[in-house]
């Protein structure tokens, strides 16, 4: 059995990160001894999948630039361990003779999705011969094999994480919070759900309100709930359908969720740096304790993360899972402020004070933002546990988080 692995990179993800996963996975691999091939393909070498997810395959699957195919050409017929691209356009491509173009590589094609996958039921749809997902969330896991029966195998797998390429000590690290991630205005997903008809719109805004009064609650849950409420009845297909139509309930909350940590944090005084797009927008931008940086290439965020001493994080919708944001900070010494659930109780401990000594991240309730606040105030003044958290922080990187680790769950999971 050949022991090369073939990454493609088919979108390039929020600040280039797909093609540094890809690049950190596959030298994880090497050193496992696998022999490891990149291809990218220009974003719009395929196009992306349209909002209609009904629309089957064949009908926009002749969306390819000339010299995408000419690439893509070269691996037919080629054997594999395995193929690995993130969030990937590829599972809809197909050949002049209707075959999907994955099953032209002799290969398990493993589409590892970041984010939720109902933004991805174009793709998980697709009946490809050898198809298997890798997810970084326990429901997502458990979500997709409900929804999509013809996938082969359905995994979570968490992202790794990399310290910066020249970290800070812990006295030198500015004594401020940081928040990375972009600026989307929640308003704008609102707009969204009040231009759809009727009922969806009614759907849609009770699923907002379940999840706001039950934070733990995850969106298919809060669908499944108002769907049950109604007494209406729908098939799997359906709901998966429905699911990816409903995706601006996702969005709003995500959106508002991060708008209101920060917003906390800036009421509270508290000296905020925020890294990312579209800041500029924000109501408090201009603040006085607002320090607002352009982004970065992903490479480069390990060392904005190193520069600070605390870093807040918004994740509520990975309800079994952990943002690689999150290893990101346990890797750098910065202190790691995150939005509690079962499954990070589970893995970090209970960390709903900064005095926990046996849980190296903090835990805040995200519909608690002034407790968000408290524990940043907290771990900037109490330097001593500070330092003893990132300390505890980074030894569990170095054991749980690493890229090498990643690969070895990946080796595990692809041999069993």
């Amino acid at each position: 059995m050949t022991n090369k692995i073939l990454f493609f990179t088919t979108r390039q993800l929020c600040y280039h990160s797909a093609g540094f996963f890809a690049a950190q996975l596959a030298d994880a691999l090497e050193n496992a001894g696998y022999q490891c091939e990149l291809c990218e393909i220009p974003e719009d070498g395929i196009a992306g999948e349209m909002r209609e997810q009904a629309v089957p395959a064949k009908d926009t699957a002749g969306e390819i630039s000339p010299q995408a195919a000419a690439v893509l050409e070269r691996y037919i017929g080629k054997e594999y361990a395995a193929v690995i691209d993130f969030n990937s356009k590829l599972p809809r491509l197909m050949c002049d003779d209707a075959t999907y173009y994955l099953d032209t590589i002799q290969a398990p094609f493993f589409n590892y999705i970041l984010d939720n996958p109902l933004y991805h039921h174009a793709t998980l749809q697709c009946p490809l011969q050898r198809y298997h997902v890798l997810l970084v969330d326990e429901e997502h896991a458990a979500y997709v094999r409900k929804h999509y029966p013809h996938i082969q195998g359905t995994h979570m797998l968490s992202l790794g994480a990399n310290e910066a390429v020249i970290g800070k000590a812990f006295e030198q690290k500015q004594e401020n919070v940081l928040f990375m991630g972009t600026y989307r205005r929640p308003e704008v997903y609102l707009e969204q759900i009040r231009s759809q008809d009727t009922q969806a719109q009614k759907e849609m805004l009770q699923m907002i309100e379940r999840i706001q009064a039950e934070p733990d609650l995850s969106v298919e849950r809060a669908l499944r709930a108002v769907l049950e409420e109604e007494g209406r009845q729908i098939s799997k297909e359906e709901f998966a359908l429905l699911m990816n139509r409903y995706y601006p309930v996702e969005m709003y909350l995500r959106n508002a969720y991060r708008e209101q940590l920060v917003t906390a944090l800036i009421k509270a005084k508290i000296p905020v740096r925020i890294v990312g797009d579209w800041w500029e927008q924000y109501a408090y931008a201009g603040a006085q304790n607002v320090q607002l940086e352009r982004p970065v290439a992903f490479d480069r965020s390990f060392d904005k993360i190193a520069g600070s001493a605390v870093m807040a994080d918004s994740s509520p919708f990975f309800k079994m899972g952990i943002h690689d944001r999150v290893f990101a900070g346990m890797a750098n010494h910065t202190a790691v402020l995150t939005d509690e659930s079962p499954y990070r109780k589970k893995v970090f401990g209970t960390g709903q004070h900064i005095l926990d000594t046996d849980c190296p991240v903090v835990l805040y309730s995200p519909a608690n933002p002034q407790q968000a606040c408290d524990m940043a105030e907290e771990l900037l003044i109490n330097r001593g546990r500070r330092k003893d958290l990132v300390d505890k922080a980074y030894e569990m990187y170095q054991k749980e988080f690493t890229w090498n680790k990643v690969a070895e769950r990946f080796v595990k999971l692809l041999t069993e």
